[in-house]
């Protein structure tokens, strides 16, 4: 009996897996999102998945699916990973037009860190 417990849990995780990112995110043949941390990669990639014609709410469904959490107005998301006391946070901008845009920054202690 346990076994097929067992069996039953890993068949919904599984199934859960399978169609939870694909449902979230609605727009896997586009180029994935490139968490970059130099350059210009994640806005090049911002611009090849949510080119022209995405809607807003596709953008917003599919930016929570990599951890991205948007605002009450629906105008940005935002990805943070913490690196000791500076953060690592990737930035989605959604035009009221639904143009979307991408930006990186790498912050300590509230001030922008120079390129070197």
């Amino acid at each position: 009996m346990k076994a097929f417990a067992a069996l039953g849990i890993f068949a919904a995780l599984a199934v859960s897996v399978a169609t939870g990112p694909a449902l979230a995110q609605g727009l896997e043949s586009r180029p994935v999102l490139i968490f970059a941390d130099e350059g210009d990669g994640f806005a090049r990639s911002v611009r090849a998945r949510y080119g022209a014609g995405t809607p807003a709410a596709a953008v917003r469904a599919d930016a929570r699916a990599p951890g991205f959490s948007c605002t009450a107005d629906g105008e940005s998301c935002t990805r943070v990973v913490m690196d000791g006391t500076c953060a690592n946070a990737w930035i989605l901008d959604i035009g009221a037009d639904q143009s979307v845009s991408g930006q990186y920054q790498y912050r300590c202690m509230g001030a922008a860190v120079d390129d070197e």
